[in-house]
């Protein structure tokens, strides 16, 4: 996995997550709204993180509601704290 990689070699530790599927309806940012997903055969919170990219314990979580991952949480802080410089961008 490309994330796993990433985070073999730099360290990085910050992760955003959304479920993987098709386009999730607008609402699917609210916590508890579930969803079937073709691809794993189950229903599941649609703000949840996959399981095979959970983080571990002390893994810092950006809760985000909407497109955008630096509007209105606390992800630029995490970044500048830990002097993080490249931030790689993967999905919608």
């Amino acid at each position: 996995m490309i994330l796993h990689e990433v985070r073999r070699r730099t360290g990085a530790n910050v992760r955003l997550g959304l479920v993987a599927g098709l386009a999730p309806p607008v609402c699917c940012c609210w916590k508890g709204f579930l969803r079937h997903y073709g691809d794993v055969g189950k229903e599941l919170d649609c703000s949840d993180i996959i399981d095979e990219l959970y983080p571990e314990p002390g893994d810092p979580i950006v809760d985000k509601f909407g497109y955008g991952a630096f509007h209105n949480t606390n992800l630029d802080d995490l970044l500048k704290a830990r002097h993080v410089e490249s931030v790689l961008v993967t999905g919608t």
